[in-house]
């Protein structure tokens, strides 16, 4: 039964290593996707590692230090308890505590400082910032050559910890859940071995009691191990979340420019999807109104679109103010070409304005016509009972003018600080 199991997990290891082979590539050619839109904007941010990886990596190390350990593991726990269990020493519950309590303590160190080098990597290799003529990995300018990223040992090294080439997928969860496997087989394997060196065996009674008793204290030891794997590795992750925001912070406090860099980037990025998919909003129900469907759900809805695109506008043209004199006054600006970031924030923020500000003026001339065809309509009424309702849809298209014109005002002030 060992056996097979080890024949099993020679077999995942070579699973594994046909899953990320090692690479001697020196270069890595950028994608076209991403070429394209680099071009399009100057920037691209890609996302390298993520928080889940550092999450399934911790899991995958620790599991396999259960796979190999394991049987050493149990054996130290097993055995000197018998031997105490034989000689009805007093010292046998103290040994049994103190033992799981040095391995809980052991393994949330090992937790710990694991957490904490790949809380480093993370900060520093998460985002991989890309231009038309440079990268920049850990904090570190690398010039491109005809579109092709320098592999060197340090990205070598990410690349192998966490299973995920440079624009590739992520392997480390399918190894995580081999090296799972693994150790729930040892698990399983192990209640075999006992019941039947035990329970099969010549021993009659004694044997059966025998099996009993190392099944039960199995049984404490294999739930120990599921405690530390599935609370510690929580309790890691948490406080690796935390370490985490400290570390982010502390260095934007310092005034570590790359840190800066890469979150007003990220932070345009953000604010330009977002203030693309507010306007198509805004633009299919500012089409509705314009066929007279002006109601006052339809004007709250589009009251609130608006906002959002004043904030997602606003946040960005700031941002975009600060990340020009944060570059100009750091090392990175050999990788800016302003010529394309330009156009690319002309593209992004200045033409949804004005096609939003032209709908917006649009309606506003529906809005008096239909005001102006109702004052028509008062002055020609003689009845007070037929006149009022007028004058209210008056006063209300009046107030609906209002409101675009005020709309249409922050769209030019905006339009004005792009130019």
């Amino acid at each position: 039964m060992i056996t097979k199991t080890r024949n099993q997990n020679t077999q995942n290891r070579k699973e594994e290593k046909e899953i990320f082979p090692l690479s001697n590539k020196l270069d890595i050619e950028i994608p076209e996707k991403i070429q394209k839109q680099i071009n399009e904007r100057w920037f691209y941010l890609y996302k390298w590692i993520w928080s889940n990886d550092i999450k399934a990596s911790i899991q995958r190390d620790f599991l396999k230090i259960l796979s190999k350990f394991w049987g050493f593991i149990w054996a130290a726990f097993i055995l000197p308890l018998l031997i105490l269990m034989y000689a009805e020493s007093p010292f046998m519950f103290t040994y049994f505590w103190w033992f799981l309590i040095i391995l809980n303590f052991w393994f949330i160190s090992y937790l710990t400082y694991i957490s904490l080098k790949r809380s480093n990597i993370l900060r520093k290799n998460a985002f991989v910032l890309l231009t038309d003529s440079s990268s920049s990995i850990d904090w570190d300018i690398k010039k491109l050559n005809n579109w092709k990223l320098v592999i060197n040992d340090y990205i070598n090294k990410n690349q192998e910890i966490f299973e995920e080439k440079i624009f590739e997928k992520s392997n480390i969860e399918k190894t995580r859940k081999n090296i799972f496997n693994e150790v729930v087989n040892k698990l399983w394997d192990w209640f075999k071995l006992i019941w039947e060196k035990f329970w099969k065996s010549r021993w009659g009674k004694n044997g059966v009691q025998a099996a009993l008793l190392i099944s039960v204290l199995y049984s404490i030891y294999a739930l120990s191990m599921s405690l530390i794997y599935f609370i510690w590795i929580l309790f890691v992750w948490f406080f690796w979340v935390i370490m985490s925001i400290i570390n982010k912070q502390i260095l934007i406090i310092s005034g570590h420019k790359i840190t800066k860099i890469n979150d007003k980037f990220e932070d345009i990025d953000n604010n330009s999807k977002e203030l693309t998919k507010q306007k198509d909003l805004l633009i299919e129900n500012i089409n509705k109104a314009k066929d007279n469907d002006w109601k006052d759900s339809l004007l709250l809805e589009m009251n609130s679109w608006i906002k959002k695109i004043n904030e997602s506008v606003s946040n960005a043209i700031d941002t975009n103010i600060d990340l020009k004199d944060e570059i100009k006054s750091s090392k990175y600006k050999e990788m800016f070409n302003f010529w394309i970031y330009n156009s690319w924030i002309k593209k992004e923020i200045h033409s949804p304005l004005l096609e939003i500000r032209n709908l917006l003026e649009k309606n506003k001339e529906i809005l008096e016509k239909q005001k102006n065809g109702i004052t028509i309509q008062i002055e020609e009424t003689n009845d007070p009972s037929l006149s009022w309702p007028l004058e209210i849809s008056k006063t209300r298209i009046e107030s609906r003018i209002k409101e675009i014109e005020l709309h249409i005002e922050k769209m030019s002030l905006y339009i004005n600080k792009l130019k």
